[in-house]
């Protein structure tokens, strides 16, 4: 300051002018660093927005329609000419553990034709398929929801990097949100073998989101190109895929290229020979780089992003190994059908429930029922049991299950059979059902191997006193294999359990308070 003073005096500038110099100096540093914040917003790979409700609205293409969608912070947009629709970056704020905290929480395919006729009955469902797609052009009732804009979007912070819809199913592309039901379900590369199977029985939208850290990536492209590339049709027009990984261990570039990264990438690995499968035992074993590293599954975040992600109203939860019942969705909407056809008017689905879909599992060996007729028959047998009825009976058996299996058999007609509540003696009951979108989400912080990865949403349902709709002519059916044995107590188990208790119990009974019969 001394030296400025001297420079003013020999250049005899008055007092006033002094002041105004110096007042437009500070203004020019002023914004010169709101300039270069403002583009750091979109180079720093750890940039986080401050103000969340700092909204930005912008106009996205579609091939149907134009919509205002709104984001947290302006995107950069890119196009995809093969699918013609622009795509977004979005950046939004993760709510899971920080990253120190989630480090501590420490046959894909038989021969294509011999694995299917072990797994599916294709007639009957291939006859489904078309029944199902007569719901997709003709509207059975309507209901009031909201469609979404259908666009490739990439989402990320400083833990995780998603690309929402980065392989889209030709029939996304025509959905509406009231004509189907979506799966959404999760995994890593070596499980994607079970599309095969899930999708020819649910014959509808599927959405999965895929956990691909480093090298898992480049695995995780070539099998998703063997799967729509080599002659696996449904693939193609059912399934939504969606990557996610964590930002450490990518080599992704920075903001505003990241899908014409990817997009090439995916091009480089093509899966370039069909005659030649992948060999399921082998890719099952497989030393991937999650396992490398020690890194946690991290199953609801998965779970997540493969249900905000679908087009639908109504979404399936669900396993990537277990297999729906066939005409699910038919029947489904025809239930619907015949309880609303009187109304003149769009039909306001109720809020707070859902329909539950009872779980069985089955031997190796024996092929997976298609109907309630079949598996009433292998229970009889002994050859189907509820799901893991040998380790945590109380986790999956459904109340009045004897009755649930007592019912006469109507194979073309679904309706509710039981109404229960996630209460004493069902307190720690983990019921997979149909519901909406809207339904609580499931807790980021908490991984697969730390166990008890569903119990806290489980909590919140019981919390909202939601209504458990258990379905008569519904179930899932669990990939061949009885699980005999327990997890073991590890060091990631015991730490996740006191993240529940002592941090995650507190916060639920602040918020819901402590609800009689509700248990974590």
């Amino acid at each position: 300051m001394h030296t400025i003073d001297r420079c003013f005096r020999l250049l005899k500038v008055s007092s006033r002018r002094r002041v105004i110099i110096i007042l437009g100096i500070i203004g020019g540093l002023f914004l010169a660093l709101n300039y270069v914040a403002s583009n750091h917003e979109f180079t720093n790979k750890r940039f986080l927005p401050e103000n969340k409700n700092q909204d930005k609205t912008i106009l996205i293409s579609h091939p149907r329609r134009y919509d205002f969608v709104t984001e947290l912070t302006t995107p950069t947009i890119t196009t995809n000419s093969e699918i013609g629709i622009i795509s977004t970056i979005t950046h939004y704020e993760d709510d899971r553990v920080n990253e120190s905290s989630y480090k501590e929480m420490d046959k894909i395919i038989n021969e294509y034709e011999p694995f299917r006729d072990q797994f599916v009955g294709f007639e009957s469902v291939n006859s489904e398929i078309n029944k199902n797609q007569n719901i997709f052009k003709n509207e059975m009732f309507s209901f009031s929801c909201e469609t979404k804009s259908l666009r490739r979007a990439q989402k990320r912070n400083k833990n995780l990097v998603v690309y929402e819809n980065f392989v889209i199913s030709t029939l996304s592309m025509e959905l509406e949100c009231h004509q189907s039901i979506t799966y959404t379900t999760h995994g890593d590369y070596r499980y994607l073998d079970n599309l095969i199977p899930l999708v020819d029985r649910w014959a509808g939208p599927v959405s999965i989101a895929i956990y691909s850290p480093g090298d898992d990536l480049k695995r995780t492209l070539k099998i998703i190109s063997f799967l729509r590339d080599c002659n696996f049709q449904k693939i193609k027009q059912f399934v939504t895929f969606h990557l996610f990984f964590d930002v450490l261990y990518s080599e992704s570039p920075v903001y505003g290229e990241q899908f014409q990264w990817l997009d090439s990438m995916y091009q480089k690995e093509r899966w370039e020979n069909c005659s030649i499968k992948p060999d399921p035992v082998k890719l099952r074993n497989e030393n991937t780089f999650r396992m490398k590293h020690g890194l946690l599954y991290p199953v609801n975040v998965a779970r997540n992003i493969a249900r905000a992600a679908a087009l639908t109203h109504f979404v399936l939860p669900s396993d990537i190994e277990l297999y729906p019942s066939i005409n699910l969705i038919r029947t489904f909407f025809e239930m619907h059908y015949e309880e609303n056809k009187n109304n003149e008017k769009p039909v306001i689905m109720p809020a707070r429930q859902v329909f539950v879909l009872p779980i069985f599992e089955i031997e190796k060996g024996v092929m997976p029922p298609q109907t309630k007729s079949e598996l009433v028959h292998l229970l009889q047998i002994g050859e189907a049991i509820p799901f893991h009825y040998k380790i945590c009976k109380e986790c999956h058996l459904i109340p009045k299950f004897i009755e649930w299996n007592q019912m006469p058999l109507h194979p073309e007609k679904l309706q509710v059979f039981h109404t229960a509540k996630r209460k004493p003696p069902f307190q720690f009951w983990e019921p997979i059902y149909i519901g909406t979108k809207y339904d609580p989400q499931y807790d980021t912080r908490l991984s697969y191997e730390g166990l008890r990865d569903k119990m806290t949403q489980g909590y919140i349902l019981c919390a909202l006193d939601y209504k458990f709709l258990i379905l008569d002519n519904a179930f899932l059916i669990h990939r061949p294999g009885v699980k005999k044995s327990m997890h073991e107590i590890t060091k990631t188990v015991v730490r996740q359990d006191r993240l529940i208790n002592l941090k995650i119990k507190v916060e639920l009974f602040k918020r819901f308070g402590k609800q009689e019969g509700c248990t974590l």
